[in-house]
């Protein structure tokens, strides 16, 4: 998926595109600061962890960094089942573990 950085944030692309829209900005041709506007196309990030849109919460399908990534989000699946399911939301736990094939 696409994503684009915008005020320290990562924005899926149609939350980049309504921001670029919103500032008079053509997305994907901005090179300014992306404080100013958004910033990218970025393709196949790597994380820590899961990216979701700072705007609207969609998951960003990025990549896993490995072995940090990847423990962090075997370890959210092991502490919401651990907590018998109050440990975080399971419909974003779910879609993480079907995703990544955890």
């Amino acid at each position: 998926m696409r994503q684009y950085m915008y005020q320290a944030e990562w924005l899926c692309e149609l939350c980049a595109h309504h921001e670029a829209m919103a500032l008079g900005i053509e997305l994907g041709k901005f090179d300014g600061d992306s404080d100013d506007g958004p910033v990218g196309p970025y393709v196949d990030q790597e994380s820590d962890c899961p990216e979701h849109c700072g705007e609207c919460g969609v998951f960003m399908r990025n990549n896993l960094t490995d072995p940090d990534g990847i423990d962090y989000v075997m370890e959210a699946i092991s502490n919401h089942y651990a907590s018998n399911g109050t440990d975080g939301d399971i419909q974003v736990i779910n879609e993480w573990r079907n995703y990544y094939n955890l």
